[in-house]
């Protein structure tokens, strides 16, 4: 009988383990585009659980200048629980890796995520962006 509660106590806290692995797991961001001028291409994301980086919506990718002669910049946005959209700058002319993080200091971890791609335009014309796509954690 001892054997037995034994089995069933490992076994759930393996099981407990498997499903916050599974939460925290990469999953794949499909490519946004902005008018064949800008990608991010290879992304992906994941909600972290509490006690991994802040509780953070974690994202990577490749944020690639498809026009070189275009002469204008691309960069990522992305904005996690009502919060003002952060942007992520690329170079001109180049594919870039960005790794980055985001997350609400004021919450133990992040349940909703917006990302989008977007040219920089200069000054004086509007930013033409992607769609954004909205990512809820586990929890959301």
């Amino acid at each position: 009988m001892k054997r037995a509660v034994v089995g069933l106590v490992a076994a759930g806290v393996f099981l407990t383990g498997a499903g916050t692995a599974f939460a925290s797991s990469w999953h794949r961001l499909p490519m946004l585009t902005v008018k064949d001028s800008m990608t991010f291409e290879e992304g992906r994301y994941r909600f972290n659980p509490v006690e991994r980086n802040h509780g953070s919506f974690e994202w990577s990718g490749y944020l690639n200048d498809v026009d070189p002669n275009d002469d204008h910049n691309g960069y990522m946005q992305v904005r996690v629980e009502g919060h003002d959209w952060s942007r992520y700058y690329g170079k001109q002319r180049k594919r870039v890796f960005l790794h980055h993080s985001n997350w609400d200091g004021a919450q133990r971890y992040t349940e909703d995520a917006y990302v989008r791609v977007c040219l920089d335009r200069g000054t004086l014309r509007p930013d033409n962006c992607s769609g954004q796509l909205h990512y809820k954690g586990l929890d959301g």
